[in-house]
């Protein structure tokens, strides 16, 4: 499979577009990258309002590289490092909607549609969603919700 190292520009539009498919809106200032550069915030108390913020994580894949030397002649090789990174996406939502748009944001993502067209990009979800009772929730009071994804370009490290 051919290298797909997305930059965070690459993976903040993904997360973006899909979070825009899953709260069923076109409007582009109704899900926002990261926090407004402007200052303050620019929304009023009524409108609905997603924030996305994607960052490198640290994780037991991120520790490992795979280092081969294939040979080019008989003096000459090239150095290859094969490397999983890890990639933390943070939801915060604000609004009247917005502990409904947490949960369906956390819902969709496990759904078939959302997870083919990660692995298009050759991005695999960990869920982290609560098997048992003790498990963390990454669902909070005020309506945010996380996922974290892992980048694979060593594929036998996931089960997928």
């Amino acid at each position: 499979m051919a290298e797909t190292n997305l930059t965070i520009t690459e993976l903040e539009d993904t997360f973006s577009t899909i979070t825009s498919q899953i709260l069923g809106t076109l409007d582009e200032s109704r899900v926002r990258i990261g926090w407004p550069r402007e200052g303050a915030p620019a929304w009023k108390i009524d409108e609905d309002i997603a924030f996305i913020l994607v960052a490198f994580d640290d994780d037991p894949y991120t520790r490992q590289t795979e280092t081969t030397y294939p040979a080019l002649d008989q003096f000459n090789a090239n150095q290859s490092v094969a490397y999983t990174r890890v990639v933390r996406v943070s939801w915060t939502f604000y609004g009247p909607s917005s502990f409904e748009d947490a949960d369906k944001v956390r819902v969709e993502f496990l759904r078939q549609n959302f997870k083919d067209t990660l692995k298009a990009k050759n991005l695999f979800l960990i869920t982290d969603t609560p098997c048992r009772p003790g498990c963390r929730s990454f669902l909070t009071a005020v309506g945010g919700t996380g996922h974290r994804f892992i980048c694979d370009s060593m594929k036998r490290l996931i089960a997928a």
